[in-house]
């Protein structure tokens, strides 16, 4: 009579998670940060600041929207 032995063996198979990671929040808009008066009487250069702080934070909030969302691929 033949013996059977029961083997267990590793099986990878892929298996998709869904994304449970919380999404930053976008950085507010520079329209929305001061009325238009406020910036009717800046300077170039006051405006121009703001403008690259804008950028920065748009940037900002790219990396961390590509490191919340990096496991989720």
């Amino acid at each position: 009579m033949p013996v059977i032995v029961e083997k267990p063996v590793e099986v990878k198979v892929p298996v998709t998670v869904p994304c449970v990671v919380a999404k930053p929040s976008e950085p507010t808009p520079l329209r929305d940060r001061m009325d238009r008066s406020t910036w009717d009487a800046m300077t170039t250069d006051q405006r121009e600041k703001l403008a690259q702080a804008q950028a920065l934070d748009r940037k900002a909030y790219g990396d961390r929207l590509a490191v919340a969302t990096a496991g989720c691929q």
